[in-house]
């Protein structure tokens, strides 16, 4: 299981769509974690320990249109996320999926 990713791990992967990082120890998702990731456009990170998503972490992710994940407690944390860029109660282009187990 994961507990954490370095910073610019998936720097090379700019045709990346699709990232499913369920069901690990991840913690948090730091600013720089998913840099590169320019086509990713489904991002999985339910059944994780998340506690904290850091601000802008999903600025750059301009194709994102599904984010699963665990807990409504992020809710917050989430869109901050995002920046300016977006509101998640009002999103007509992301899908926030809040999975509840």
């Amino acid at each position: 299981n994961l507990s954490s990713l370095d910073q610019g791990v998936f720097s090379l992967l700019k045709n990346l769509e699709i990232l499913i990082l369920c069901n690990n120890d991840i913690a948090k998702i730091s600013r720089n974690m998913l840099n590169g990731l320019v086509s990713l456009r489904l991002l999985d990170v339910s059944l994780n320990h998340l506690t904290k998503i850091a601000p802008n972490a999903f600025h750059d992710l301009t194709k994102l249109k599904l984010i699963k994940l665990s807990s409504k407690k992020l809710k917050k944390d989430l869109e901050k996320s995002f920046g300016n860029r977006v509101k998640v109660e009002s999103t007509k282009n992301i899908d926030v999926n809040f999975l509840n187990f």
